[in-house]
């Protein structure tokens, strides 16, 4: 049984050594190596995102494009385009309430979102998928162009 007990010594002493050994961006489970890019992460954006919006939202001054992420980025978490904005969230990119308040408004007025805002609740936030293009022209300038 002594020799049972040094082998096995031996043994976790061997990996010991060879996880020692594994270059610090490989992760060891049981005597296996998972490659860093076969790790699985834990926060991502669910896309598509459509690039207009993307580009209109960084546009807009301010921190609206950060707002713009948070947001699409609460629509792939719940897979609705409407979202209540939690502050959890919002910290993870960097925004504070009110900064959230004005680029909200910011957003609205580019026709990003609409936004139904309830006293002592969250806003509740619809992202509108396809917005209008800054050049689409669709009679309401209030020019007549039947001339």
């Amino acid at each position: 049984m002594g020799s049972e007990a040094g082998k096995a010594a031996d043994r976790l002493e061997l990996v010991n050594r060879y996880k020692a050994d594994l270059p610090a961006n490989q992760i060891t489970a049981k005597n296996k190596t998972v490659s860093p890019c076969k790790r699985r992460y834990d926060k991502f954006l669910c896309g598509p995102v459509p690039l207009l919006w993307l580009s209109m939202a960084a546009k807009c001054s301010g921190k609206a494009l950060q707002l713009g992420l948070a947001l699409w980025y609460l629509a792939g978490l719940t897979k609705s385009f409407t979202v209540k904005p939690t502050r959890s969230t919002l910290n993870l990119f960097g925004l504070s309430r009110w900064s959230v308040s004005r680029n909200l408004h910011l957003l609205e007025l580019a026709g990003l979102v609409t936004v139904e805002r309830r006293k002592g609740k969250a806003s509740q936030v619809t992202i509108v998928e396809e917005p209008r293009s800054p050049g689409a022209n669709d009679g309401e300038t209030g020019r007549d162009t039947d001339v």
